[in-house]
């Protein structure tokens, strides 16, 4: 089925039509909205340093560079003056390339420059400092671990997304079908640390066209504006319940995080904590049976 139409004018005139039926407007449907995919995953902070043009340093004196010493401290002396000055703008210059600069040989010589006049200048490549926050896609955490939903569309921004965490149905242990949802903690801002929230239902997602783009199957966003974008849905969740022990006997295992451990035979016993402590009692007993015990018997005829 065809998702255009082609229109065309009729006008009428003092009792006369005209149709221009071959000045056509072809009359196209939205595009459809779409779900690209949805995942769990972890958030990275990734800190980068790009080039970012070129810096043109101006000597403001003669200054002596015909030995080793003073190249070198030249270098730093720089380096330290445009860094100071470039800092609040996140940018910087290298040490190691002001130094190649300075040691580079002249034409035809077999050393570097021995001296530079006060206005000649110096050039070097520039970089600015970027840190860059990326989603990674993950097929595992632990229970109670902080994770992300992220959701990519095309057409839904600044609309609502609604999903749903279900246990797979090849082998249910928590939730008792396919159908029931898995209740978790959400939270409000991607900031915050702790939330009493439980969604055991639907969870909303605002989706933000963001700058950003996908690399290596990551899905990355900068902090400044980019002629790159992507949509994207992001909702920060934890692998748990709100209730931590279960309340009442047959309770079903998804109402406690205590349940879960249960479902998943998650016991004190095998614990990294608990697990130590059972060695630790072992070795106490082996301890106690190597040990060498002397047994003292009272003489009673001594007494008299």
């Amino acid at each position: 089925m065809s998702r255009t139409r082609q229109l065309y004018i009729t006008v009428e005139m003092m009792g006369r039509s005209f149709s221009f039926e071959n000045e056509i407007l072809t009359l196209e449907s939205p595009e459809e909205p779409e779900v690209i995919n949805a995942y769990f995953a972890e958030k990275k902070v990734k800190k980068e340093s790009l080039k970012n043009g070129t810096y043109q340093y101006t000597f403001d004196k003669l200054t002596s560079t015909d030995n080793k010493t003073k190249r070198s401290d030249v270098a730093k002396a720089i380096h330290k003056s445009i860094n100071d000055g470039l800092s609040s703008q996140n940018k910087e210059v290298k040490l190691i390339d002001i130094t190649n600069v300075i040691n580079e040989k002249e034409t035809g010589k077999e050393w570097p420059l021995q001296s530079h006049a006060k206005d000649s200048t110096l050039t070097f490549d520039q970089y600015k400092n970027e840190t860059r926050t990326y989603y990674k896609k993950i097929t595992g955490a632990p229970m109670g671990y902080q994770v992300y939903l992220v959701t990519e569309t095309k057409n839904l921004k600044d609309k609502k997304v609604k999903l749903k965490i279900h246990e797979k149905d090849s082998d249910l242990k928590v939730l008792k079908t396919k159908d029931d949802i898995l209740p978790v903690l959400i939270f409000n801002k991607e900031e915050d640390t702790s939330t009493e929230t439980e969604a055991s239902d639907w969870i909303e997602i605002d989706v933000k066209e963001e700058s950003g783009n996908k690399e290596g199957g990551h899905l990355f966003l900068y902090n400044e504006e980019n002629e790159n974008k992507v949509e994207v849905g992001i909702k920060k969740i934890q692998l748990r319940p709100k209730e931590d022990k279960i309340k009442t006997e047959g309770e079903d295992a998804h109402q406690s995080f205590e349940g879960w451990q249960e479902a998943l035979y998650i016991r004190e016993n095998e614990t990294e904590e608990g697990k130590k402590a059972i060695e630790d009692a072992k070795t106490l007993v082996e301890m106690r049976k190597s040990e060498t015990f002397v047994t003292l018997t009272r003489d009673t005829d001594a007494d008299k």
